[in-house]
């Protein structure tokens, strides 16, 4: 579930997931289950420096802040692997899995 927060002169979102929630963004993306629903994802956003940055939340720790590219977090069939498209400083069309990437992809 996504909530939204009063925070200062804009409101954040927070995620709700087993009844924790999470930081607060500017904006958070559909929360994604894994197919047994024991793993989640999600996108957050922010604006940083003028920017607006990324974030792919795996099962609760904050990740690296990336270019996120496309709009689908990806789990494995059995749930153990989880993959989406990013761009990091002057790179896109990066393939992540499981944390690392792991190829480059036309732009």
């Amino acid at each position: 579930m996504v909530e939204e927060t009063q925070g200062g002169a804009f409101e954040k979102q927070v995620a709700v997931v087993d009844s924790m929630e999470g930081p607060e963004y500017d904006a958070i993306g559909p929360i994604v289950f894994s197919g047994n629903s024991k793993r989640y994802a999600y996108t957050a956003k922010r604006l940083e420096s003028g920017k607006r940055a990324v974030v792919v939340i795996i099962d609760g720790p904050r990740g690296e802040w990336l270019r996120r590219r496309g709009e689908k977090v990806t789990f494995s069939p059995n749930g153990k692997h989880v993959a989406f498209q990013a761009g990091k400083g002057t790179k896109s069309g990066l393939v992540v899995v499981d944390g690392q990437i792991i190829a480059t992809t036309a732009a």
